[in-house]
C-alpha cells in the first residue's frame, strides 16, 4: 500500500466528523461565540473616513444651519432687561421665632431658636411663577397693553435665588423680565413687584390664621395632658409618701444603716444573755420555773421550819442508822415521820407556789434548802431569762421593721424612675403649654399688622445711558454657538449615517476595521482581469504602474499564504465570497496562474455547480466535469484538463445538476478531494457564494481554509458579516480576506498605485522581495513542459 494512502481512512473519518459537527452545532451558543469574536469596540478611523468621504454633505449641512442661525441672530430685534430684588426671609433668628409655621417644625410642635429649616425656595419660586399668580399680573398690565398675555409673561419672566453656590446663597429673590419694548418691561416689573409684595402680606395673614387655629386646636389636648400628669404625680406621692425621691432615698439609706446597727447590737446582747443563762442553769441544775419555785419556798418561814425539821429528822435518821438496821422499829418510826414530814412539805409547797408552779417541784433540789449563794444565782438566772425574752422580742421587731424599710428601699428606684418620668413629661407639657399660649398671643398681634413682610431690596430698574435712554440687553451668542455646534454634529451624523445606509466597504481599511480576519491580499483594478494574460515585463507610465502590478498583488497574496502556514504547507484553498459577482472566480484564476508560474502543480476546480464560469475564462470544454465525478463516480484524473498555463490544470464543473450539488457532502467527494490534495501542490476550489447556499461550506470543510473575497465599493457589509457569522457558527477554518477592486472607482479610494502607499493594519506580512525571489527562483529552476499529468481520455 502507498504510504500516503495510510492516512486516507483517517482523513475521511475526520471529514465525516467535521460535516456531522457542522450540521449539529447549537446555533444560539455559536452565535454568542461569533459575537464575542467580532466585538471590536469603537473605531475612530472608520468614522473619520466616513466624514472625509462625505465632506461636502457635512459642509453643506453646517453651512445651511449656521447661516440660518446667523440670520436669525442678526435679525433679532434688541431686547431690554430689567429686574428687582426681594428679601423673602428674616435676617436673624429672633425675627423668625414668630413664624406661624415654626410651631410644626419640631417634635413637640413648639418653636425654638434652633428649629427653623428655612424657606423652601424651589416651591416658593414655583408658586410665584404659577399661572394663577401670573394671570393677576397680566390683568393689570393689560390695562395699558391689551395684547399682553400670560405666554408673553412666562417667556420673559425669570425668578431665581440670588447666589451660585451653597456658600454665597442669599435670602434674596432676583426677578427679571426681558422684552423688546422697554416701557412694557418697566410696567411688568412694577406690577410684578406690587403683586409679589401683596402676596407676601396675604400669605403672612393666611399663615398666622393657620398658626392661631393650630395653637387653639392643640391647647385642649395639651391642657388635658398636663392635668393627667399632675394627677399621676400626686397619686404616686401619696402612695409612697414621696416629696423628693433623692431625699427619700437618703433617708431610707440612713434608716437601713441604723436598723442594721440595732439588729447587730441586739443579737450581740442576746448571745451574751443566752450564754449567761446556760451557765447559770448548768450551775443550779434547775429550770427557770424550778429556780423560781425554789426561790419562793426559801423565802416562806413556815416552809423553812418544815425544812429545819426535815433536816433534824434526817440527821437523827443518819445517827440511828449507824446503830440500828433499817428493820429496827426506831428506824422504821423515823422513816414514817420523814414521809409524813415530806408529805406535809409538799402540801405546803403546793399551797405556797400554787397549782402551776407546784407541778414543777418534782426536782428534789427545788424543796432543798437554798443558801444565799444559790439564791443569788437563781436571781441572776431569772434576770437572764427575762432579758433573753426581751431581746428576742426586740430582735423580732427590728427584723420586721428592717424588712419593711428594705422593701421600700428596693422599690425606690422604680418609683423614683416613674416619678422622674412623670415630672419630665409634666415639665415638657407645661413648657409647651406656656409657649403655645405665648405664640398665640404673638400670632394675634402679628395678624393685626399691615406691614409687608417681604422687603424690596432693589426696586424695579431698567439700565439707562447718560441721556436716560434704555440700554438694550447684550445679545447672547450662546444660542448661535449652540446652533453652529449642533449643525456640525448633525453634519457628522449625516455623513456617518449615509455610509451606514450605503452598506458597502469603501476602502480596504473599512474591511480591516469591520472584520476580525487578516487582510492578506489587496487586488487592484485591471481591465483585462476577466481572462488570463500573457506575461509581459513591467513598465511605468507617469506616476502609475501598468497591469503587471495586478499579477504582483497575487504574488504577494501567495507569499502571505506561505508565511502564515507556520511550516505546514497549504495544499487546498476554497475561494468564495458572501454574494455573487464579487470577483472570487477572477481571484481564484489569477492566484492559480501565479502559483503555477512558480513551478507548482496547481489544480483549479470549478465547484460552482449552479453557475459554472471557469471553463469560459480558461477557454475549455465543459461537457463533463465535477458533476460527472459525483453522479457517475468517474475518476477525477479522467476529467482534469490542462490549460494554456504551464503546471496549471483545471477540473470544470460539468453540466449543472441539483443532484450533484447535494453530493458535495458525500463520502465519494471527500475521498476524491483527499486524493487530489495528495497529487497536486495546491488545489484551488472556486466555490459559490455563501449567502443562501451551503456548497462552499461543505467544500471548505475538507480544505485547509477559506479565502474570503470582499469586493470594495460593491460588497454589502451586512452580507459579509452574515457570511462570516455562518463560518464562525460552523467552525470552518478561514485563512483571511482578499480585498478586490473590480472597477476604477474603487481604485481611487484605495490609492493602490500611490508612490508611498499607506501600510495596512492587522494584515499578515506582505513580503514583496521574498515573493519576487520565490517567483524568480521557481522560474529559473523550472525544467519546462507541463510535467506529468493524467490527460482526459
Amino acid at each position: 500500500m502507498n504510504p500516503e494512502n495510510r492516512h486516507e481512512p483517517l482523513r475521511l473519518e475526520s471529514s465525516n466528523q467535521l460535516i456531522s459537527q457542522l450540521l449539529s452545532q447549537n446555533s444560539a451558543s455559536d452565535a454568542d461565540e461569533f459575537a464575542r469574536l467580532m466585538r471590536k469596540g469603537l473605531n475612530i478611523g472608520t468614522y473619520r473616513r466616513s466624514i472625509f468621504r462625505n465632506f461636502w454633505l457635512t459642509a453643506s449641512i453646517v453651512g445651511l444651519v449656521s447661516s440660518l442661525a446667523a440670520l436669525r441672530y442678526a435679525t433679532t430685534p434688541p431686547t431690554y432687561l430689567g429686574e428687582f430684588q426681594l428679601l423673602v426671609e428674616p435676617l436673624n433668628t429672633q425675627a423668625r421665632v414668630v413664624d406661624p409655621l415654626a410651631v410644626t417644625r419640631t417634635s413637640n410642635n413648639v418653636p425654638t431658636e434652633h428649629s427653623f429649616g428655612g424657606l423652601d425656595y424651589p416651591s416658593q419660586i414655583a408658586v410665584l411663577q404659577s399661572p394663577g399668580m401670573l394671570e393677576s399680573i397680566v390683568q393689570e398690565v393689560q390695562k395699558s397693553y391689551p395684547d399682553f398675555n400670560v405666554g408673553m409673561l412666562q417667556r420673559g419672566l425669570t425668578v431665581e435665588r440670588k447666589g451660585q453656590t451653597n456658600t454665597d446663597m442669599t435670602k434674596i429673590l432676583r426677578v427679571s423680565y426681558v422684552h423688546s419694548d422697554p416701557e412694557l418691561v418697566a410696567m411688568v416689573l412694577r406690577e410684578t413687584s406690587n403683586r409679589y409684595l401683596q402676596y407676601s402680606l396675604e400669605d403672612r395673614k393666611t399663615r398666622y390664621s393657620e398658626g392661631i387655629k393650630f395653637v387653639e386646636d392643640r391647647l385642649p389636648e395639651l391642657q388635658n395632658r398636663v392635668n393627667s400628669l399632675q394627677d399621676q404625680l400626686q397619686a404616686l406621692q401619696e402612695e409612697y409618701n414621696l416629696v423628693d425621691p433623692k431625699e427619700q432615698g437618703t433617708l431610707l439609706s440612713g434608716e437601713v444603716s441604723q436598723i442594721a446597727a440595732e439588729a447587730r447590737e441586739t443579737r450581740k446582747l442576746l448571745r451574751e444573755q443566752v450564754t449567761l443563762y446556760n451557765s447559770l442553769r448548768q450551775q443550779l441544775n434547775l429550770t427557770p420555773e424550778e429556780a423560781i419555785a425554789a426561790s419562793a419556798l426559801s423565802e416562806e418561814p413556815g416552809y423553812l421550819k418544815l425544812q429545819e425539821q426535815m433536816q433534824q429528822l434526817e440527821a437523827e435518821i443518819a445517827t440511828q442508822s449507824a446503830q440500828f438496821s433499817e428493820e429496827s422499829p426506831i428506824i422504821l418510826d423515823l422513816r414514817a415521820k420523814q414521809r409524813n414530814l415530806s408529805s406535809l412539805m409538799a402540801q405546803e409547797a403546793q399551797r405556797i407556789l400554787g397549782q402551776n408552779l407546784g407541778q414543777g417541784t418534782g426536782n428534789p433540789r427545788v424543796q432543798a434548802f437554798q443558801n444565799s449563794v444559790r439564791l443569788k444565782l437563781i436571781e441572776e438566772m431569772v434576770a437572764a431569762i427575762n432579758q433573753i425574752r426581751v431581746l428576742q422580742a426586740r430582735s423580732a421587731e427590728i427584723a420586721g421593721i428592717q424588712a419593711q424599710v428594705q422593701n421600700r428601699f428596693q422599690e425606690l428606684p422604680a418609683v423614683s424612675r416613674r416619678y422622674s418620668e412623670i415630672l419630665r413629661q409634666l415639665e415638657i407639657s407645661n413648657r409647651s403649654l406656656d409657649q403655645l399660649l405665648t405664640q398665640r398671643e404673638n400670632f394675634q398681634i402679628e395678624s393685626a399688622q399691615t406691614e409687608v413682610p417681604w422687603e424690596l431690596v432693589s426696586p424695579p430698574t431698567l439700565p439707562k445711558d447718560g441721556q436716560g435712554r434704555p440700554i438694550p440687553f447684550a445679545k447672547s451668542n450662546r444660542e448661535l454657538l449652540g446652533a453652529i455646534g449642533a449643525s456640525i454634529l448633525l453634519g457628522l451624523l449625516a455623513a456617518i449615517l449615509l455610509d451606514q445606509f450605503r452598506n458597502v466597504f469603501f476602502r480596504t481599511e473599512d474591511i480591516q476595521d469591520a472584520i476580525d480576519l487578516p487582510v492578506i491580499g489587496v487586488v487592484p483594478y485591471d481591465a483585462g482581469a476577466a481572462h488570463l494574460q500573457a506575461e509581459v515585463p513591467p513598465t511605468a507610465t507617469g506616476d502609475r504602474l501598468d497591469s503587471s502590478l495586478f499579477k504582483e498583488a497575487f504574488s504577494s497574496l501567495y507569499a502571505n499564504l506561505c508565511f502564515m502556514s507556520d511550516g505546514a504547507p497549504i495544499r487546498s484553498i476554497t475561494v468564495c465570497s458572501a454574494s455573487p459577482s464579487e470577483g472570487k472566480t477572477t481571484i481564484a484564476l489569477h492566484l492559480a496562474q501565479v502559483v503555477a508560474s512558480m513551478g507548482k502543480r496547481v489544480l483549479l476546480v470549478d465547484s460552482n455547480l449552479r453557475h459554472a464560469d471557469l471553463h469560459r475564462r480558461l477557454r475549455l470544454e465543459n461537457e463533463t466535469g465535477l458533476s460527472d465525478m459525483l453522479l457517475r463516480e468517474v475518476q477525477p484524473d479522467d476529467l482534469i484538463q490542462p490549460t494554456s498555463v504551464r503546471n496549471l490544470f483545471a477540473l470544470t464543473a460539468g453540466q449543472p445538476s441539483l443532484e450533484a450539488v447535494r453530493l458535495l457532502a458525500s463520502e465519494h467527494m471527500q475521498t476524491a478531494m483527499f486524493r487530489l490534495h495528495q497529487t497536486y501542490d495546491l488545489v484551488i476550489y472556486d466555490a459559490p457564494h455563501l449567502l443562501g447556499l451551503t456548497d462552499a461550506e461543505f467544500i471548505s470543510a475538507n480544505t485547509d481554509g477559506i479565502l474570503m473575497v470582499v469586493s470594495v465599493c460593491q460588497a454589502k457589509k451586512s452580507h459579509v458579516m452574515q457570511a462570516l457569522q455562518s463560518l464562525s457558527v460552523h467552525r470552518l477554518p478561514s485563512l483571511g480576506v482578499v480585498a478586490n477592486h473590480p472597477n476604477p472607482r474603487a481604485i481611487a479610494s484605495l490609492g493602490y498605485y500611490n508612490t508611498h502607499p499607506r501600510p495596512l493594519r492587522r494584515q499578515a506580512r506582505m513580503v514583496e522581495e521574498p515573493a519576487r525571489a520565490l517567483l524568480n527562483g521557481s522560474s529559473g529552476s523550472s525544467n519546462g513542459g507541463n510535467g506529468s499529468h493524467h490527460s482526459r481520455s
